[in-house]
């Protein structure tokens, strides 16, 4: 093999790298770098870096990286993403992610995430193996199980399994949902006519080998907290009922 044949091989295998793009309908890169990627339709990545990534549409990747912020917003699922700050809507499926920060509206699903900071979430939430540097918001059903997390604040029903919570939990009425009115009055029909049809009570289930060291709080009336002979609390419960299973 001559000197030129070496250097196109050395070449050819090198990862491709641009600037910024912005590209729409269906797209698939493999094997590239980008400065700004911006992008609408349904895309598939795969070994792909950028400084920034704007997606609107389904995506479908693997092996994922953005060193600054990544904003999604439609049905995405994928594995092996190490990013900054994101922000998504719609579903969101993630497989072996690192973030700095997490804000998720929509169905989500994390299956071994590291969040190095904040995690705020909205919609139903199930996670498993997930850990949390921060404090971590959810409004909506909420499990996790094999997980760790620092202050959790939730509203609706929450399910933690296996879980260790290293601050305090609070259930609190969720301020995301429901119709609102810059009249002091009107707003204040609308809000009990919201309670007054809202039957569910807030319900938190701690079960297996769950640990929170800290307190648990209800800010909305009715609060239960069904345990097991095999959950830890090390704090108090706060505007709720106990209730010990087998």
């Amino acid at each position: 093999m001559n000197k030129n044949t070496v250097l196109l091989v050395l070449i050819f295998s090198m990862p491709i790298h641009a600037a910024k793009q912005s590209v729409s309908g269906s797209n698939s890169f493999t094997d590239m770098t980008f400065d700004i990627l911006k992008m609408s339709g349904s895309s598939s990545l795969n070994q792909v870096r950028a400084q920034e990534l704007c997606i609107s549409g389904s995506l479908d990747f693997a092996e994922l990286t953005i060193d600054g912020t990544f904003k999604a917003s439609g049905h995405k699922k994928g594995s092996n993403l190490v990013a900054g700050d994101c922000d998504f809507s719609g579903h969101t499926s993630l497989t072996q992610a690192k973030m700095k920060s997490l804000s998720s509206s929509g169905s989500t699903k994390l299956q071994e995430v590291e969040v190095e900071s904040d995690l705020v979430v909205s919609g139903s939430t199930k996670a498993n193996q997930l850990s949390v540097g921060g404090a971590m918001e959810a409004f909506g059903s909420l499990s996790l199980v094999n997980s760790q997390v620092h202050d959790l604040v939730c509203s609706s029903e929450a399910v933690l399994t296996d879980t260790q919570v290293n601050g305090n939990i609070t259930i609190e009425q969720s301020s995301r949902s429901g119709v609102q009115s810059d009249i002091p009055f009107i707003s204040w029909i609308l809000s009990w006519f919201s309670s007054s049809n809202d039957s569910k009570r807030p319900v938190l289930y701690l079960q297996g080998k769950t640990v929170v060291n800290g307190d648990i709080t209800f800010f909305v009336e009715g609060g239960i907290v069904y345990t097991q002979a095999s959950v830890t609390i090390n704090g108090k419960i706060n505007g709720g009922t106990i209730i010990t299973q087998s």
